[in-house]
């Protein structure tokens, strides 16, 4: 699609994902999701009319060439069951639904150009492959295409049961390997992420774990820009 010179956002999800994300119960997720409602991998693209509206026009036409080209297959079947999501989960709340067992981790983040995408996949693919998948039989890395296809991220998470110690340890040594001992082998994502410090080291903290990971905000990010008040309020 870069190459077309439409869509704005591209953003890649497993069934699993909108299995959780548009289902209000644990019960119906997991039936949709054995039901086979949801396709192996879903393509989200957001088209923008940043010209006038003609320019949205022309860029639905060219997509659904391209999908047509491609085989693919638009899912206006699923468009009432998505209204409650529209692909932001984050900001709608949705996303919640894919902790309802209490455990999340990020176990790889990668940002680099579109072109290392298929690199960056098999790095992620080779930890996940390693360890037992948790969250209906799998994690699937997802991909962010953003900057009209110039740039994209990559990211792998672990939903574990914060109940059953085995997936919890096993979650642990995965984000320890994926964010530590792999990244200075590969040299794919280096960089400070939050997420995986509140998995690696928030058990041996402990109760004042808050404390230590608003010293390393100050250190990192002084001026509270990167996520203001979403794991510990700066004031």
């Amino acid at each position: 699609m870069p190459t077309q010179g439409i869509g704005t956002h591209l953003n890649t999800t497993p069934d699993a994902f909108n299995a959780f994300n548009t289902q209000p119960t644990q019960d119906l997720s997991e039936k949709t999701y054995r039901e086979g409602m949801w396709p192996r991998n879903m393509i989200y693209v957001v088209l923008a009319a940043i010209s006038s509206q003609r320019q949205i026009d022309y860029e639905e036409k060219v997509l659904r060439l391209i999908v047509d080209q491609t085989k693919g297959i638009f899912r206006e079947d699923l468009r009432e069951v998505l209204s409650t999501w529209h692909g932001d989960a984050f900001r709608s709340g949705t996303s919640v639904r894919m902790t309802r067992y209490g455990g999340y981790a990020c176990q790889r983040m990668n940002v680099s150009q579109i072109e290392t995408i298929e690199k960056l996949h098999n790095a992620h693919m080779k930890i996940i492959n390693k360890y037992p998948h948790y969250i209906l039989d799998e994690e699937t890395p997802e991909v962010y295409v953003y900057d009209r296809g110039y740039f994209s991220i990559n990211e792998t998470d672990n939903y574990y049961d914060q109940a059953d110690i085995t997936e919890v340890k096993n979650a642990r040594l995965q984000t320890k390997e994926a964010f530590i001992a792999h990244t200075k082998k590969d040299r794919l994502g280096w960089f400070i992420h939050m997420e995986p410090l509140t998995t690696i080291f928030g058990p041996d903290i402990g109760p004042d774990f808050h404390l230590w990971l608003r010293d390393v905000k100050r250190i990192f990010d002084p001026n509270d820009i990167m996520n203001p008040d979403k794991l510990v309020k700066m004031d």
